[in-house]
């Protein structure tokens, strides 16, 4: 790739050092190493007795700046991501999807609109971390997609039934799908059985949505293959709320359960679609 790349280490026995110093050693030795064949000079003064005892007693940051002044810029950044497979199956994934990346990356060159990453968006007060094609907050026709678990018989629920196998449902799933198609907005946290089967319905029939999603959007985040193929074609746009727990406490249960987190994500897929989003601003 242009600016990163992949790498998948096998671990058959207990390390001696840590990871994070593995990948520390790996930079160190491709960084001497470019600099060697591309900057001998640069290389030669760097590797002076002199200039090793004055980098010995900078801090990061003078570092930085140091090798800003003299033209050595670092060939890696400070972090890394990684993950470690633990289920079956998982390896072969992340194969797949670095074999993937090359067309990924020209989709992102081609299309940049529909692959905007915001870390800071403010909307109507709540601030959002964003993936996507921004533009869609913009559309004036947005349904919100809120599903009980179950069954509701008046104000009670019915635990004997999930929601999702109702008439009812399927009748609302019509209704939310043709809205779609005739050009709304579907919006939702994708939170019960009925909702991520409508999340679902929007990736495989390639219709508009906005999702919001209660996991926080790192600067390394990336959605999964189905909702980046979605990204593509500007369909759609995903939300994270970095404070959600800030949206306060839901009958009484604490902000900080499961319980209220859902709530709270439903009250701003509500908020969204009050087109509230309209006063939307991009912080950073």
């Amino acid at each position: 790739m242009p600016d990163h790349f992949h790498g998948i280490l096998r671990v058959d026995e207990p390390m001696q050092e840590s990871m994070g110093g593995i990948v520390r050693d790996f930079k160190a030795a491709c960084t001497k190493e470019y600099r060697r064949v591309y900057q001998p000079r640069l290389a030669d003064d760097l590797m002076s007795e002199e200039a090793r005892e004055k980098l010995a007693h900078m801090s990061h940051k003078q570092r930085e700046e140091y090798y800003e002044s003299i033209g050595a810029e670092p060939l890696f950044d400070d972090s890394y991501d990684d993950t470690i497979c633990y289920r079956k199956g998982q390896l072969e994934n992340i194969i797949r999807y670095v074999q993937d990346n090359p067309r990924r990356a020209v989709l992102r060159e081609s299309q940049p609109d529909f692959f905007r990453r915001l870390q800071h968006i403010m909307i109507d007060g709540v601030d959002f971390a964003a993936y996507g094609n921004i533009f869609l907050l913009r559309r004036p026709w947005k349904e919100q997609v809120f599903c009980h678990r179950w069954q509701m018989d008046g104000d009670k629920r019915d635990y004997s039934t999930p929601y999702e196998t109702t008439d009812e449902f399927r009748h609302e799933r019509d209704e939310w799908l043709q809205a779609a198609i005739d050009g709304a907005v579907l919006v939702t946290p994708g939170i019960s059985r009925g909702e991520q089967l409508l999340v679902r319905d929007c990736i495989e029939q390639e219709l508009p949505l906005i999702h919001l999603q209660a996991e926080p959007m790192s600067l390394n985040w990336h959605p999964e293959y189905r909702r980046y193929e979605l990204c593509s074609q500007g369909k759609l746009l995903i939300l994270s709320p970095w404070q959600l727990e800030a949206q306060g406490d839901v009958n009484g249960v604490p902000s900080n359960t499961d319980y209220s987190r859902f709530h709270n994500m439903n009250t701003i897929a509500q908020m969204i679609c009050a087109d509230k989003a309209a006063n939307m601003a991009i912080k950073r």
